[in-house]
């Protein structure tokens, strides 16, 4: 028990720091999209720091496994070998995000190196649903560790790990096993291959996820880095603002830091700009941007602004933002900037 204690514990890190990685790794993505960036050397020198780390708790876990086998302790090694399983999946993940499928297949096949005896010692074990049970587990954690961009990886594992049980003599409850293990690929592929668009509410709980995984307490009120995520999270769906008039356009200008490590552009300046009179304003909180260029300053007094505007015409109630009406009105504002002609007035769209 102790040793298995151990194991859990140091998987569990490992697991930890994977998703450390998992995050930067994303981040580190993000990052190459957007070209040169201030974050990304440091986003890469971090995520190999946390790698480096990883990889070491993942050796001594193998050579825990050994330790295990030598001194007589078989029943903790399958069970060991699933919290290794587990605890990997960040990594491997990671390593697939950023094209390194050579380094991911490793871990997943030194893994499979220590399958075929811990299936040998799940042999000896009692009790049928129990066997069906922990094998059922085991190959769903092996299984996970597929490349889900790849549709072929998936079932590759799943005959990997049906070849490893079909040996002399055979297990009982094979065909339980081999169905349940059978429909989690079903259901997984299918999962994946829906791939519906994810909703406002979702797409600000993976924001807080990737925050929290680089270490950015958005709770704390004295932390300039959460200051600035926390508006970008509030500001990813203008429709308060928006939906006051179809000739309003929002966009975002400049970001920083934070920006650039969550993939967050909304963590940064807003610009506001009405696509029928030109007028602009820009701030890092939409909020304070709208209320600023919905009243007259700071306009001379006799310029129209939303709480004067005879042009003013809100969407229908119930109507909501989309990423396809913000491409729409982003054209408008284009072709507004292609075919205004200086007559000796400011230039809002500019300003």
């Amino acid at each position: 028990m102790k040793r298995f204690v151990r194991i859990f514990t140091r998987a569990a890190r490992m697991q930890i720091n994977g998703r450390i990685a998992l995050a930067l790794a994303v981040s580190e993505q993000v990052q190459a999209r957007q070209k040169e960036t201030m974050a990304g050397p440091i986003t890469r020198l971090h995520r190999l720091q946390v790698s480096a780390l990883v990889s070491k708790d993942f050796f001594r876990l193998r050579d825990a496994l050994y330790r295990l086998g030598a001194t007589g302790l078989f029943s903790v090694m399958p069970y060991a070998l699933a919290e290794m399983a587990d605890g990997i999946f960040p990594i491997v993940a990671a390593l697939r995000i950023l094209g390194r499928a050579d380094l991911a297949d490793a871990y997943v096949n030194a893994l499979f190196d220590f399958l075929p005896f811990c299936i040998g010692v799940v042999r000896r074990f009692e009790g049928g649903n129990d066997i069906a049970e922990i094998l059922t587990s085991l190959g769903s954690r092996f299984i996970g560790l597929a490349d889900t961009s790849d549709g072929k990886s998936m079932p590759e594992l799943l005959k990997r790990f049906e070849q490893a049980l079909e040996v002399e003599p055979a297990f009982a409850c094979l065909g339980i096993v081999q169905s349940n293990l059978r429909k989690f690929v079903v259901k997984i592929q299918g999962d994946s291959q829906r791939q519906t668009k994810p909703s406002m509410d979702e797409l600000r709980a993976y924001y807080e996820q990737q925050a929290a995984e680089l270490g950015i307490d958005l709770n704390d009120p004295h932390d300039q880095f959460a200051d600035i995520v926390r508006i970008g999270l509030e500001d990813l769906d203008p429709t308060r603002v928006v939906k006051n008039c179809e000739h309003i356009h929002v966009m975002t200008t400049t970001y920083g830091m934070p920006a650039e490590m969550l993939g967050l552009p909304t963590a940064g300046s807003k610009r506001v700009v009405c696509l029928k009179h030109g007028h602009s304003i820009e701030t890092l909180s939409l909020d304070s941007a709208y209320q600023t260029f919905a009243k007259i300053s700071p306009w001379a007094k006799d310029q129209i602004c939303c709480e004067n505007c005879p042009d003013k015409a809100p969407h229908p109630e119930g109507w909501e933002w989309t990423q396809e009406w913000e491409t729409q009105q982003h054209a408008k504002y284009q072709e507004r900037i292609k075919s205004y002609q200086p007559n000796g007035e400011r230039d809002h769209f500019k300003a």
